[in-house]
């Protein structure tokens, strides 16, 4: 049940929104107060932005934060940024990510992110994302082979981590990632649109080698 903090919050965000825009998912954090939405437009471009009384920790989240006080309301931060701020489209190659993040773990694949490669700096470029092949041990999962994945995969990738579609959680010491409430949303929503296409590459997916589709690459 949302408190009435969170409620006051998501008023304050729907009565500021165009007519034909609506929010399609509201989150917030257990431990650091923050709030984060995912809002769509007329056109079903998306725009994710963070709420919080802190700056963001991740150099890697690219989605605007309003940071909150008593001399910035929300209110008067919305009215100031929410025309400046850009829209993003999903394409098919966002939704086919989405998904196969979603069935990997039937195929005993996980993805992590490589943190040899600067995660924590400010380098957006140094994110660099790897899959794995988990088995079971004593009732634990346990990586038993890794290898990364081409640029293509990883650029989308980044794009999903940057606007909060997909994020990490540290587990034995590697960053696990997973989809978080606005990516399934997301995948919900633009079922209709791209479901019947995902199921023809699906099929032809190769788990020991998780890409981006070839054909979508060579359309480009």
């Amino acid at each position: 049940m949302r408190s009435e903090r969170e409620i006051g919050i998501a008023k304050i965000i729907v009565d500021h929104l165009d007519s034909q825009d609506r929010m399609l998912c509201f989150t917030s954090t257990r431990h650091s107060e923050s709030d984060y939405v995912t809002l769509l437009n007329s056109i079903d471009q998306y725009l994710t932005f963070r709420i919080s009384h802190h700056e963001a920790y991740s150099g890697f989240l690219s989605v605007p934060t309003f940071v909150i006080s008593k001399s910035k309301p929300l209110g008067k931060i919305l009215d100031e940024y929410l025309p400046k701020l850009t829209w993003i489209n999903l394409d098919y190659l966002d939704y086919f990510i989405l998904s196969v993040i979603q069935f990997s773990k039937k195929h005993g694949v996980v993805f992590q992110i490589d943190d040899l490669y600067s995660i924590f700096s400010d380098e957006k470029q140094g994110m660099v994302f790897y899959q794995c092949r988990s088995g079971h041990s004593h009732r634990r999962t346990k990586i038993v082979a890794a290898n990364g994945m081409n640029e293509e995969t990883n650029k989308v990738f980044r794009k999903l981590y940057a606007t909060s579609l997909i994020s990490s959680r540290k587990t034995d010491d590697t960053l696990s990632i997973y989809i978080s409430e606005a990516g399934f949303r997301m995948i919900d929503y633009f079922a209709p649109k791209y479901i019947n296409q995902f199921s023809k590459d699906y099929v032809n997916l190769d788990w020991n080698d998780v890409s981006v589709p070839k054909w979508v690459i060579d359309a480009s």
